[in-house]
């Protein structure tokens, strides 16, 4: 009786944990947004500090000691756990399923997105010098050049994604198409198969006992195969019951 009293609370208590761990994750995720992401990038742009947490612990150690260089490796982390981040939800959202899939899917569904995301960061630190080197090479004395040029990157980006969802609907409706037209040919091809079949049977059937000669001369036709057949059925009843 204590146990069936005690589930709905210790039921509260682990909502409440959970509702606890995802403000966490929520303010963590804004203080990595917000200021830890726009700090380090300019920061590293600037070349004030290295992309890489070992080349930077290293530094912070010889310089300012252990205490520095153990606080600066964690916005580092910080750092690289919100690229993971942002890359997992991006994938989530691509690659979202169509359809509802059971548990042990869901849970390999996951495992590959996130497999994924942390090949993103692995990619992103292989070439992450080189993309803060494009970064420091761009044009900052025609700021205006670069406004435009986001502004239509974002619209081009909308664009191409309308273009690629009418041409995979396009390649579906032609495989659906061409699915029901094989569908239907095989289902006709059944059909008659099936009825020539059942026509060389009544055929066999009614000759195998009547060998009249009219029978030989004229080949009986589909109603008359039915009526021989219904015949036959009748006579072997009948023989059956005496």
């Amino acid at each position: 009786m204590t146990d069936t009293l005690d589930a709905p609370v210790k039921r509260r208590n682990r909502n409440k944990f959970v509702q606890l761990g995802k403000g966490v994750l929520w303010a963590v995720a804004f203080l990595q947004l917000f200021i830890l992401v726009p700090e380090f990038s300019g920061d590293i742009a600037r070349r004030e500090q290295s992309l890489y947490v070992w080349d930077e612990y290293a530094e912070r150690l010889h310089r300012f000691g252990t205490a520095d260089a153990i606080f600066s490796s964690t916005w580092c982390l910080l750092y690289y756990a919100f690229i993971a981040e942002l890359a997992y939800v991006i994938l989530s959202a691509l690659l979202k399923p169509d359809r509802p899939m059971n548990k042990p899917d869901t849970e390999k569904h996951r495992v590959v997105v996130l497999y994924c995301s942390f090949w993103a960061l692995f990619t992103f630190l292989t070439f992450g010098e080189s993309i803060f080197q494009f970064i420091r090479s761009m044009p900052t004395e025609k700021s205006w050049l670069i406004i435009l040029w986001g502004c239509s990157t974002f619209v081009a980006v909308i664009l191409f994604r309308d273009l690629f969802d009418k041409k995979q609907n396009e390649r579906k409706e032609q495989l659906e198409q061409r699915i029901d037209e094989r569908w239907r040919d095989t289902l006709c091809h059944n059909y008659r198969l099936e009825q020539r079949l059942f026509r060389q049977w009544l055929d066999t059937l009614c000759h195998s006992e009547t060998r009249d000669a009219s029978s030989q001369a004229k080949e009986p036709t589909y109603e008359e195969l039915l009526q021989r057949l219904k015949e036959l059925e009748d006579r072997g009843s009948s023989k059956g019951d005496a």
